[in-house]
């Protein structure tokens, strides 16, 4: 079982790797093939939905709160998330 710090280490680890993943705009100012910089822009997504999934299922029972006041507001993650 992970504890909160390895949970809170993974996914700032998995959002440095989409970090990278989004600097891809290097490779439409080089004039790349469209089919390149959409599977860019796939793989980006593909890192970054498990990560908002991830923050939202913990919220604020392993990563902190999660809204601004005690409450969890649930609608406002849902649309955030769009599951």
């Amino acid at each position: 079982m992970h504890t909160a710090v390895q949970e809170a280490e993974e996914l700032a680890a998995r959002l440095h790797k989409v970090e990278g993943q989004a600097r891809g705009g290097h490779m439409v100012a080089e004039g790349a093939p469209a089919i390149d910089v959409l599977t860019q822009v796939a793989a980006t997504r593909g890192a970054l939905d498990p990560v908002a999934s991830a923050v939202a299922e913990r919220g604020a029972e392993r990563l902190g709160p999660i809204g601004r006041g005690d409450g969890c507001d649930h609608a406002r993650i849902s649309r955030l998330v769009r599951w």
